[in-house]
Order: structure tokens, then C-alpha cells, then sequence
């Protein structure tokens, strides 16, 4: 980040002083302390809806598919034991560590999960994917029994993210453990992003019409898919990844683009060794070699402190005209100063465009 004698005017705290719409959670010590973080995730999860006259007679629902609420769950490193939760409509669910394994999610059966929605209306059993829009996870690693369900429809993104196969005490039934399912059976599901990842097991697009996966390290079989799947700077075992296809004899059509020119990944939120302050870590753009394959583990990361990094909240004036020019103030004052921007989550009307006016600032929004 540029520094003029505009910049940086005063630092910011670190911590910063985070909103209720962000939930910090650490590995849970006891039984007590597990159903704590889960009954403050369901809040956020898409509720469920029951009839005992069907099979099945229970089903995450899209209800929330509109709603202004816009949630971030921020996870300290350590391993998060017997968690299963699902991710709902505009939340995303981060790992706060250095490297994708600094967060684990472990001896449990789904870990962090989207599924299909709809279950008992539509389709029964398979429900539906389609509009299953806006959520996110990220820089974990899950070793899952069930392996890892994403049965999701655009804007839902799943990157940096190790899907390991479980370790301790392995059995029969943990065969699927390290596997990505991206559909369920018959429901319909409509595309998504699988970037810098690693996938111990096989990856099933079953029904997904189009999926982009880039810098992938596919240690199993990628298999399924309708009509389009894209796969670029990827890495595997020969076979694991699926020929190039044109799709005119019947086939789906996959493009394979095994040596991209360049790899830029997304800059994300840390703690630091002392389990309270923050950074930003920008990851560095790679070229060549260096752009195939995934990249977990933050080494060539620009790491910035939280004191030159200002978090922000919109405003909470009820008129929206109000609130675009206080918004567009806040935000360009600290643009202005050469700081980086972490956006908590919320919606944010603009009077006017914001002007980024330094190389390499940050503007980087949590939640979805």
C-alpha cells in the first residue's frame, strides 16, 4: 500500500471493535461451549421445516432468501470438534488462520454444509439447489465423515478449503470422508466456484449445469456435471481431471486449462500468533509454475496490520438517501488516508462512487 503524506492519519484499533453481525467463535472446550457456538449459528442457518406426513419430513428451507440480514462467522485457529452447521443465505463462514489447516472442523458428520433446499415441496426427496445463492466458506479444513455437501446455485463460493479425508480411527463408514458433493441426487443445481483447494476424495458435480474449479489439487476422481465444467490451473493424478471436450457429440463440454498465465487469490482476515490482533493477508500474484495448483499456506502473503486497516459498519439511519451520503463519506475518508477497507457485513447505499487512489489498497467486504 501506497503511504503520501495524505495517508494513513491515525491508527485504527486492533482489535477492532467488530458488530453483532460478526460472530467470533473458538474451539469449544466442552460440551457446553460446542452447543453455544452451534445455537448462535442456527440463528444464521436457513430455518427447517417439518411434516410428519412425507418422507422426508424435514427440510432446510429458502425463506431467507431475501432478507436484509447479513452475517460473517469468524472461526480462531484450533480444531472445532462435533460442530455440524449449515451455512444459510447471505453468511460466510471464514477460518482465521494463517493456513487453511489452522482451522479444522473434525469428528463430525457433515462439518460446515449446504444442502439441497425444498426437500418436502419440491421434487421430494431431492428438493432444490437453484436459488441456493449468496454464502460463502473459506480457509478451513474439514475431515467430515460424510464427507463435505456444497449443493449450491452461483454466488456461493467455496475456496481455500482442504477436504480431508478423516485420520483418526478410520472405518467403513468413512468412506465418503474427503469427498465434495456439489448436488444431491435429482435436484437441480446451477453452477459455482471451487478455487484453491485441495480434495482428498472424489468430487461430484452430480447435476450442476456449469462449475468453474481453479487451482485445484484433485488427489481423487472429479466425476458428474451436466453440461459445462471449467477447469484451470488445476492439479491431479492422470485421470482425476476429465479430458477436454467440445461437447457436440453428447458429452458435456469440459475446457481443461492446465498452465494459466497468472494466479491472483483473494485477500482475507487473520489473527495473529496472539489469538487477539488482527491482519490482512494479501496474497502475492503468481506466475508460471506458480500459478497451478493451490496455495494454503500464506507464505508469500502481504500481511498488513489491523492499525492501518479501518473496519467498517453502514449506517444505521433509517433514511436511505441519509444514509448513502454518510456511507460514501465514512468510507472515502479512509480510502483518502492511504487505509485498507474491511466491510462488516451489511447493505451499504452510496451517494457516489468510491475512489480508490492508492496501488494495492485493499477494499474487502465480509458476509455475502
Amino acid at each position: 500500500m501506497a503511504q503520501t503524506t495524505d495517508s494513513i492519519k491515525c491508527d485504527e484499533p486492533n482489535p477492532p471493535i467488530w458488530p453483532s453481525s460478526v460472530k467470533i467463535f473458538y474451539p469449544p472446550q466442552n460440551d457446553d461451549e460446542k452447543q453455544h457456538i452451534l445455537s448462535i449459528i442456527q440463528q444464521t442457518s436457513d430455518p427447517i421445516s417439518y411434516d410428519n406426513s412425507t418422507a422426508p419430513y424435514e427440510t432446510y428451507t429458502s425463506k431467507r432468501h431475501f432478507t436484509n440480514e447479513r452475517h460473517a462467522l469468524l472461526f480462531h485457529p484450533g480444531v472445532y470438534h462435533g460442530l455440524d452447521f449449515e451455512i444459510g443465505y447471505y453468511v460466510q463462514a471464514l477460518g482465521l488462520g494463517a493456513k487453511a489447516g489452522d482451522v479444522v472442523f473434525a469428528d463430525c458428520d457433515k462439518g460446515p454444509f449446504v444442502p439441497s433446499l425444498e426437500r418436502i415441496s419440491v421434487r421430494p426427496p431431492w428438493g432444490l439447489g437453484l436459488d441456493t445463492f449468496w454464502r460463502v466458506g473459506e480457509n478451513f479444513k474439514t475431515e467430515a465423515r460424510e464427507g463435505m455437501h456444497w449443493v449450491v446455485s452461483q454466488a456461493a463460493p467455496l475456496r481455500r478449503v482442504h477436504i480431508a479425508k478423516k485420520k483418526t480411527n478410520p472405518t467403513e463408514d468413512d468412506d465418503k470422508s474427503g469427498s465434495l458433493f456439489l448436488g444431491f441426487g435429482d435436484a437441480y443445481v446451477s453452477g459455482g466456484v471451487l478455487a484453491n483447494a485441495i480434495v482428498d476424495g472424489t468430487t461430484d458435480f452430480v447435476g450442476q449445469q456449469q462449475w468453474i474449479s481453479r487451482n485445484v489439487d484433485f488427489r481423487g476422481p472429479a466425476v458428474g456435471g451436466a453440461w459445462s465444467l471449467v477447469f484451470v490451473g488445476c492439479t491431479g493424478d492422470q485421470g482425476n481431471i476429465p479430458e477436454s471436450s467440445d461437447g457436440l457429440d453428447g458429452r458435456k463440454s469440459v475446457t481443461v486449462d492446465e498452465r494459466p498465465n497468472v494466479r491472483v487469490e483473494k485477500p482475507y482476515i487473520a489473527v495473529k500468533d496472539d489469538g487477539i490482533s488482527f491482519v490482512l493477508r494479501v496474497p502475492a500474484p503468481t506466475y508460471g509454475e506458480d500459478a497451478i495448483g493451490p496455495d494454503l499456506d500464506g507464505a508469500k502473503d502481504d500481511v498488513r496490520d489491523f492499525s492501518h486497516v479501518k473496519v467498517v459498519t453502514p449506517s444505521d439511519e433509517e433514511d436511505t438517501v441519509v444514509a448513502a451520503v454518510q456511507n460514501s463519506a465514512s468510507l472515502q475518508e479512509a480510502l483518502d488516508q492511504g487505509k485498507d477497507l474491511v466491510l462488516s457485513p451489511g447493505i451499504y447505499p452510496l451517494k457516489t462512487s468510491l475512489k480508490v487512489k492508492y496501488p494495492n489498497q485493499v477494499v474487502l467486504g465480509l458476509g455475502l
